[in-house]
């Protein structure tokens, strides 16, 4: 059941982390051009990670170690990969350089680079 528990956990913060970032695009805050590259990325970069995480929870029908070691070994993935693996978030159609990262659009809002339509 504790298993159960923390899947749910991820799965709102991945459910709230879309919807962020979503939004964040309707108001504008992302240029077109960016919107383009990054909606369709985090869609389904966060697709792929939730079903990961489904299907490594479900395996604690068979045995909870399993689960946990599936779990553990799928946010390794995700906090360790740099584009070398098939789940990240660029699309095959662009050269690597020109994916903008989640890290990188934070880091440019924090300079003020990014457009607010609420300043």
């Amino acid at each position: 059941m504790a298993v159960v528990e923390y899947w749910f956990n991820i799965f709102l913060l991945g459910a709230v982390n879309t919807a962020a970032v979503e939004y964040a695009a309707r108001t504008g805050l992302f240029s077109a051009a960016k919107r383009e590259i990054l909606l369709p990325a985090i869609r389904r970069r966060a697709l792929i990670a939730q079903s990961l995480y489904a299907i490594a929870t479900a395996l604690s029908i068979f045995d909870t170690r399993i689960s946990i070691a599936a779990i553990v070994l799928i946010q390794l993935n995700y906090a360790l990969a740099r584009g070398s693996s098939s789940f990240t978030v660029y699309s095959v159609s662009r050269p690597p350089d020109q994916f903008l990262f989640t890290s990188q659009v934070l880091a440019e809002a924090a300079r003020g680079g990014l457009a607010c339509p609420c300043h």
